[in-house]
């Protein structure tokens, strides 16, 4: 069996203290890519459970029953020790969204009727609204895991929650409003632009890398997810800015050039915008020691 490649968001601790109940808890996320060719079926994860939203990519899944098709948007939810996996059939990479955890008495999860997969099917399709609320929980779970603040633990627990509220919420709407799933094209651009982000002009270079113009791009990124181009790339920015504010001792200048701002003074002034206090004041804010 040969395993995915973690590439971008990815976290992985070990803990000792027991899961209280009713409690949930992240064991490990990460963005995954598999190459064209390779299969991990039928392995599975003793303790955790896993939700595995397909990113990119059509992918053959195997859960039990027939083996069925997966694209863009869909969720799987396995529950801990069942056996499943992916084989990627296509000529490439396909990529996939995946959070292990543990649950302890949380009926949400564990006994919910409308949160079980019926084999040979997804357990729902996300929309574009979907995916963009899916990338945001996902977003901020990685955050938490990397920072490692007190009270992790805590929003972890929340977060959780919250993704399962609307995943329920979602599988009880029907698949009337969860039909579109996001282009292909838009979802590299966006993994372009993450892996680009400290170029001068990451857009440009991001729509180059897929061999077409970025004004092409960026009017199917704004139709797709409602934001800019240029909003999306601040916001991951500024999310890249308070991490390494947190957990590196680089100058303002330092940071502000690792992520492609031209001087100190154009980050701190983007920074600011978003954040509400310069990098210098926000990192030295009590609340996050």
């Amino acid at each position: 069996m040969q395993q995915r490649a973690t590439t971008g968001e990815a976290a992985a601790t070990a803990r000792q203290s027991p899961l209280p109940r009713g409690a949930m808890r992240v064991s490990s996320l990460g963005r995954h890519e598999m190459a064209a060719g390779v299969s991990d079926v039928w392995h599975r994860h003793g303790g955790t459970w896993e939700a595995m939203v397909q990113a990119e990519g059509t992918g053959v899944e195997h859960s039990g029953g027939q083996p069925f098709e997966i694209r863009p948007g869909d969720v799987m939810l396995y529950p801990a020790g069942s056996r499943h996996g992916t084989h990627n059939r296509s000529r490439g990479s396909l990529y996939q969204y995946v959070i292990h955890f543990e649950v302890n008495h949380v009926p949400l999860v564990e006994s919910h009727p409308r949160l079980r997969l019926t084999p040979g099917r997804p357990l729902c399709s996300l929309g574009r609204d979907g995916m963009l609320w899916f990338e945001q929980l996902f977003n901020q779970l990685w955050w938490e895991e990397t920072v490692r603040q007190p009270g992790v633990e805590a929003a972890e627990d929340a977060l959780l929650k919250l993704l399962f509220v609307g995943l329920e919420r979602r599988t009880f709407s029907g698949t009337a409003n969860l039909a579109h799933t996001p282009r292909p094209d838009v979802m590299r651009f966006v993994n372009y632009v993450r892996e680009s982000v400290a170029e001068r002009s990451p857009l440009h270079v991001a729509a180059e890398r897929m061999g077409t113009s970025y004004d092409s791009l960026r009017h199917r990124f704004k139709e797709e997810t409602g934001l800019s181009p240029k909003r999306f790339l601040t916001s991951l920015r500024i999310q890249q800015a308070k991490h390494l504010l947190l957990t590196t001792r680089l100058s303002i200048k330092e940071i502000g050039d690792r992520l492609g701002y031209a001087d100190a003074h154009h980050f701190s002034a983007a920074f600011a915008r978003q954040a509400g206090q310069a990098p210098l004041h926000w990192r030295r804010r009590p609340d996050l020691r």
